[in-house]
């Protein structure tokens, strides 16, 4: 008999309402019980050979080439996730939307973006490299000032949970601006519990699934929740073997 953890009852009234599936017992063989070889494979989906680009890299150099968005896809938080990590297309990872900018010592942003993109244009004919970058470097202040013109037309039609959920509000920021992002990827941890975990799960689960339950109710009072698919997965090594703490 399958249950949920009984303080997720967000999660059950998603399942109730037939908008979430669970795929019980996804995984490969023989399983590594190591924390970072574990952990690695599933972020390439690669348990036999070491790979440097991400599970999701292939998509993000091919299927999204020629997309006008340097956002094709965005991780939220200050590290990029190996699943990311593709060989050509940069992806970028943002914080929040409000803080999303151009970095510059000294002077007014817009005042140095202004003449930052006059110095890119008026060097683009000197060599195609110089060209290229010119060209690369206008369109990431410009994309900069879209992404601040969000947070000041966004306003969140749920109360977000700390924590995941403000990741998810940030992508819901995201979402509603309308910058073509096909992938979003964000994160939480609290998961690996050395003794208490029954406690410490049914906390960490319920601010999972509220935070996933404010985002979509954000999304359907918008019209955007049926543009939006949310795949959560969660694994490591660990030995099979209980410790005696309850970990």
């Amino acid at each position: 008999q399958l249950m949920f953890q009984p303080t997720i009852t967000a999660f059950k009234a998603l399942f109730d309402a037939g908008e979430l599936a669970v795929v019980n017992g996804c995984g490969y063989p023989p399983p590594n019980r190591s924390h970072f070889e574990s952990m690695a494979i599933w972020q390439t989906a690669s348990p036999e050979k070491k790979e440097t680009v991400g599970w999701l890299g292939p998509y993000i150099d091919h299927c999204l080439r020629g997309t006008e968005s340097m956002m094709k896809a965005v991780n939220i938080g200050s590290e990029l996730p190996q699943a990311m990590v593709a060989d050509s297309a940069p992806v970028p990872s943002i914080q929040s939307v409000e803080d999303f900018r151009f970095r510059l010592n000294g002077g007014p942003d817009a005042k140095r973006e202004d003449d930052i993109i006059r110095a890119c244009n008026a060097v683009r004919n000197d060599s195609p490299a110089m060209e290229y970058l010119s060209r690369q470097a206008t369109n990431a202040i410009i994309e900069t000032d879209k992404i601040r013109s969000v947070a000041r037309g966004y306003k969140p039609d749920a109360a977000y949970p700390r924590g995941l959920g403000e990741e998810l509000r940030t992508i819901a920021q995201l979402i509603h601006g309308n910058f073509g992002t096909r992938i979003f990827y964000c994160q939480t941890g609290g998961f690996d519990t050395l003794s208490g975990q029954l406690n410490s799960h049914g906390q960490t689960w319920q601010n999972v699934t509220q935070s996933i339950a404010a985002f979509y109710q954000d999304l359907k009072a918008k019209g955007l929740q049926d543009k939006v698919v949310t795949m959560c997965f969660s694994e490591f090594g660990r030995r099979v073997q209980q410790n005696s703490s309850n970990g």
